[in-house]
Order: structure tokens, then C-alpha cells, then sequence
């Protein structure tokens, strides 16, 4: 009788145990699911910079439909800032926000740059809704502007390689207003090369950038330097 019960004592303790040694397992799979809220107060007082460090940014690779960790050559932080390459031959990456924000009556200001390898880029700010990045016939996110290089596609703007852009968008309920200019952004004195106007699908997000249809690969890349929502 005393046997018997010392064994499911034994059989309790060792479950405990394995439930204790899972539950890690479990936060960091939580944590890998790129799906962190951050949601800003609707105050219209109230602002915050979005730092160039991994706790703020992932890199979705658009070919193989997955985050990466920071990785030279693919996804980088450096003294420039948040920087993602092209994955293969007309497929490249979304550098995107870790957290999603309430955007509705903010304006963000983003500086960015990109290299296109040396083959047509399009370079595109989004809004990006959900977890996994869908690119297909039903696309996860909604675009906010359209430049590309070294050509125009689609009513795009040409831009420079290496140079800095400096992108503000003003999200209104379900609709947005973006201009990029050179120099320094629009409403501080910018020279204004675009504008954009249209709708989006919700003004609760995460903010993203991509090197669209990369047709350099992996010699394409994209720069964000600066990122604020006020």
C-alpha cells in the first residue's frame, strides 16, 4: 500500500515537473509569434520613436514567407539603422515593426533609404494588420506610397540610390495622406517629390517598409534610420 502510493506520488512530482520545464517553452514560442500590441493612448498629446534595435523590428523575408533573426548580410542594426536585403531574384523583405500602434489622427514620419542592386526596386511604406505578412490575392497590409528605381512602374516615383527620403503620413479614420520629400520631411521645409492619398483597412497596425519585386536580389537593400508617430 505504502509503495503504491509512494509511485503516484512519483507520477504526480514528474508531472509537475515536465509542466514546470514547458512552461518557458511555451512564453517563447508566445514571443516568436510576431504578434506584440503596443497600442498608443488616443491622446492627441501623447508621441513616441520607434528605436532602430531588434525589440522594435523584424524582418519578414517575402520568398520564403518567414521571419529571420538579425543575420549579416539579410537583416542587420547598424549605425545607420534597421537595414533588410532582398532575398532572391524579384522577392524581397519587409522590415516591419515588432509592435502595432493606433494610428487613427497620428502622423508618421519615417526616413528611409534603399540600393537597388543594380535592377529595378520598388520601395513601399505599409501598414501591415496581421502576424504572418500575406502577400498574395488577399494582401495583409495596405501600401502608402510607391517609389521605385532606377525606372518608374505603375506611377511611381523614381529615386536616388543611397540617398535619404524622408516619408509623413497623416492617418485619418480609414484613410491616409503621404508625402515624401528630400532634404528633411514635407511640414519642416522638405522638398515634397510625392503625394499620395487613398484608404487603408483599419488605422491599427504595424508600420512597415519594403524592397518590392527586387529584381537584384539579395544585392538590393533598404534602410530605415528614423521612425515616429505623433
Amino acid at each position: 500500500m505504502i509503495q503504491t502510493s509512494n509511485m503516484k506520488l512519483s507520477k504526480i512530482l514528474s508531472a509537475i515537473l515536465i509542466i514546470v520545464l514547458f512552461i518557458p517553452t511555451l512564453q517563447f514560442t508566445a514571443g516568436c509569434s510576431k504578434d506584440n500590441d503596443d497600442t498608443l493612448p488616443n491622446n492627441t498629446n501623447d508621441s513616441i520613436t520607434v528605436t532602430m534595435d531588434p525589440a522594435n523590428w523584424d524582418c519578414f523575408l517575402v520568398g520564403s514567407e518567414k521571419y529571420i533573426l538579425p543575420t549579416t548580410g539579410k537583416f542587420e542594426f547598424t549605425a545607420e539603422g534597421v537595414k533588410g536585403y532582398g532575398e532572391s531574384s524579384r522577392l524581397g523583405c519587409f522590415l516591419i515593426t515588432t509592435r502595432s500602434y493606433e494610428l487613427n489622427n497620428r502622423t508618421i514620419y519615417l526616413k528611409w533609404k534603399g540600393n537597388d542592386g543594380g535592377a529595378f526596386v520598388n520601395y513601399m511604406s505599409a501598414i501591415v494588420y496581421n502576424a504572418f505578412v500575406s502577400i498574395g490575392s488577399v494582401r495583409s497590409y495596405s501600401d502608402l506610397n510607391s517609389c521605385s528605381s532606377p525606372t518608374v512602374f505603375n506611377g511611381s516615383i523614381v529615386v536616388s540610390n543611397n540617398q535619404w527620403y524622408y516619408s509623413t503620413i497623416k492617418v485619418t479614420n480609414n484613410s491616409f495622406t503621404a508625402t515624401t520629400a528630400t532634404g528633411t520631411y514635407a511640414d519642416k521645409g522638405g522638398n515634397v517629390i510625392e503625394n499620395r492619398n487613398g484608404s487603408i483597412a483599419s488605422s491599427h497596425g504595424k508600420i512597415s517598409l519594403r524592397n518590392g519585386d527586387a529584381y537584384a536580389g539579395n544585392a538590393s537593400f533598404i534602410v530605415i534610420n528614423e521612425l515616429k508617430i505623433k
